[in-house]
């Protein structure tokens, strides 16, 4: 597994620390380098830009890092 793969398993283990809490998963996306590396396969990314689109959920994510 590579640096990016490890990051992306740890965004994932965010989100579901939301889903944990009963509530709906929010809506995500990619953003910044990593969007590009993903939409246009050009560059490898080393870390992982995930935005979610309502600030809410902020607290609960920023507890699992």
């Amino acid at each position: 597994m590579n640096n990016w793969e490890t990051l992306f398993d740890q965004a994932m283990t965010c989100l579901q620390s939301i889903a944990m809490t009963g509530s709906p998963l929010p809506d995500w996306t990619f953003g910044g380098g990593t969007a590009l590396m993903l939409r246009y396969r050009h560059r490898n990314s080393q870390d992982i830009d995930l935005f979610l689109l309502d600030p809410q959920w902020l607290p609960i994510t920023s507890r699992v890092f």
